[in-house]
């Protein structure tokens, strides 16, 4: 009887201690957050701009994942969360600038290739490349450099039978093919 109750008194100092963990780390985010909010409204008189300037801070933590995406490219759980992230933040002009500046094409080619059996990893990579290659030419002629039409035509192939895997692919094969529209000057077509 004995036994069982050190047991149970070992695994309750474990989640104690646990808890106390994630409740500094909860603290610690909170006051990080209040005090950026805190910052921003003393700084800023309008609320969609203070609700930008707080999206926009994202950045750091954007660089730091593909950082990481790079320095662990086996670690399949890291791959697939950073590849979350960063393809639920490409849309955003702002970070594909960050992210660009990253590396993020080579990085997520190199993942994409890595891991081809990972529906994830091949999905939210297709996203990212395609999200790159909104109107932005050097985008496009490093993911063709990089041999990224190749990697995007695997992640088609390998899984055939995933829908998301095979709309997020040809989103980036559109991407990559769009041209931007040319308009004609203003003098040709007063001639």
């Amino acid at each position: 009887m004995k036994n069982i109750q050190k047991e149970t008194t070992m695994k309750d100092d474990i989640s104690l201690q646990t808890t106390e963990t994630a409740d500094v780390t909860a603290v610690n985010d909170f006051s990080t957050v209040a005090s950026s909010i805190t910052f921003l409204s003393n700084h800023s008189a309008d609320s969609y701009k203070r609700l930008e300037v707080f999206q926009r801070s994202l950045g750091k933590e954007a660089r730091e994942n593909l950082e990481l995406m790079a320095n662990h490219p086996y670690n399949v759980q890291l791959q697939v969360r950073s590849c979350d992230f960063i393809a639920r933040i490409s849309y955003d002009e702002f970070y594909r600038v960050v992210i660009a500046s990253a590396g993020v094409i080579i990085t997520i080619l190199k993942s994409m290739q890595l891991h081809p059996c990972n529906p994830k990893i091949q999905t939210n990579g297709c996203v990212i490349l395609g999200n790159m290659c909104i109107n932005n030419y050097i985008n496009k002629s490093r993911i063709s450099a990089a041999n990224g039409i190749k990697v995007i035509a695997d992640a088609m192939k390998n899984h055939a039978h995933d829908s998301q895997v095979q709309s997020s692919a040809y989103f980036a094969l559109q991407q990559l093919t769009l041209a931007k529209a040319r308009v004609p000057s203003l003098e040709k077509m007063k001639t």
